[in-house]
This record gives C-alpha cells, sequence and structure tokens, in this order.
C-alpha cells in the first residue's frame, strides 16, 4: 500500500463502524496514518509481522476514540512489540478497548505483556500450545475477561494454571479449544457452555 494510496484511504471518511485492510506489512508511516481514522474497529488481518515502532503507534492511540484493534500475524510478536500495542493504561475515568491478537506462539515475557491490558483480551494462538507457564501468566490478566483459542486441547496442566487466580473463573469450551478466563464479578451464564437440545430420536 503505497503512502498515497493510504492517504486518500484516511483522509476525509468516518466516522466508520469498522475498517478492515488486507495488507502484509504496517510501517511506522502508515500505522501513524491509520490513527486519523475514526472507527470502531480496526481489522488488520494479513500481517506477516508487527514492527515495534509500528505497535506503539497503534497502542498510543487516544483513550475515547480508541478503535477495538483486531490482528493477525504471522510472525510471534517481539516483546518490545507487544508492550507498544497495549500502551499505556488508561485514565482512571476513562476505559481502554478490547484487542484482539492471533499469534503463531507466546512467550512467557510477550503474555506478560499483553496480560496487562486493562480490557478485553483475546489471544488465538495457532500453532502451538499453552504453556502452564504463559498460562499462570495469562491468569493474573488486568482486564476483566480473557479469551484465549488453541489450536488443540488444553492440557490438564495448563488448565490447572489457569485456575490458580482466586479473583477469576475459568470456562473450558470447544472441546477445550476456547478458553474464558472472567472476573468473577462480572461471571454471568453467558460463559458457561450450551449443550445442544436432546434429539428425542436419539433418546
Amino acid at each position: 500500500c503505497t503512502d498515497t494510496a493510504l492517504d486518500r484511504l484516511v483522509s476525509d471518511i468516518g466516522p466508520l463502524e469498522y475498517f478492515w485492510l488486507g495488507i502484509e506489512d504496517l510501517p511506522l508511516g502508515h500505522a501513524l496514518k491509520l490513527r486519523r481514522l475514526k472507527t470502531g474497529l480496526l481489522a488488520l488481518p494479513n500481517l506477516i509481522s508487527l514492527d515495534d515502532d509500528a505497535a506503539y503507534a497503534l497502542g498510543g492511540w487516544e483513550f475515547g476514540g480508541r478503535p477495538i484493534r483486531t490482528l493477525d500475524i504471522e510472525s510471534p510478536l517481539s516483546v518490545k512489540a507487544a508492550r507498544g500495542i497495549v500502551g499505556k493504561a488508561p485514565p482512571k475515568d476513562m476505559c481502554d478497548s478490547p484487542l484482539h491478537l492471533s499469534l503463531p506462539s507466546l512467550s512467557p515475557m510477550v503474555a506478560d505483556c499483553l496480560r496487562q491490558h486493562t480490557h478485553e483480551l483475546s489471544v488465538g494462538i495457532r500453532d502451538d500450545e499453552l504453556t502452564p507457564e504463559v498460562a499462570e501468566i495469562l491468569a493474573k490478566h488486568d482486564g476483566y475477561e480473557l479469551q484465549i483459542w488453541l489450536p488443540r486441547r488444553i492440557s490438564e496442566a495448563a488448565q490447572l494454571a489457569l485456575s490458580g487466580n482466586p479473583s477469576k473463573r475459568v470456562s473450558i469450551q470447544k472441546d477445550g479449544t476456547l478458553i474464558y478466563v472472567v472476573d468473577c464479578s462480572w461471571w454471568s451464564s453467558s460463559y458457561e457452555e450450551q449443550k445442544p437440545p436432546l434429539d428425542i430420536n436419539q433418546l
């Protein structure tokens, strides 16, 4: 995506409910241009990698106008990029917006950065398992809801580590590949897996 094309995309449009951009690379200059958008959701589903400086730019969106950010990234996230995309904690009279990330793997240091996000956080781990060490870190998520997507069933050791925070409740769904970690004060029946109705013929 050229500078000229991106300038035309983000100029004099909005506010938008949703802005989807299928670029593979996001240099700092382009990330800063995207910050001019007034949109409820920014989706970047085809990123090969996320540059550290670009991550800080996307994490520097002003509170109050910060969109939901959903990024699919082919390469592992660096610690600096993870710290950048989360950004600073919002002031007491404001809140952050949800953050959705799809990553090939998740290291303990990156998990420790991401768990400091103060709103809804969704992390998809595409190619690796959730280790007990990473699970123990994610259980300390600062926000009220954490959603974890896995390529295969969560191990018993990782499940036990996720359950180690007494202020959180854990829901295991979709045969162990979707996990919710939720503040006890926010828990509702919607986090409990809904079983399909019984088939009278099977009965």
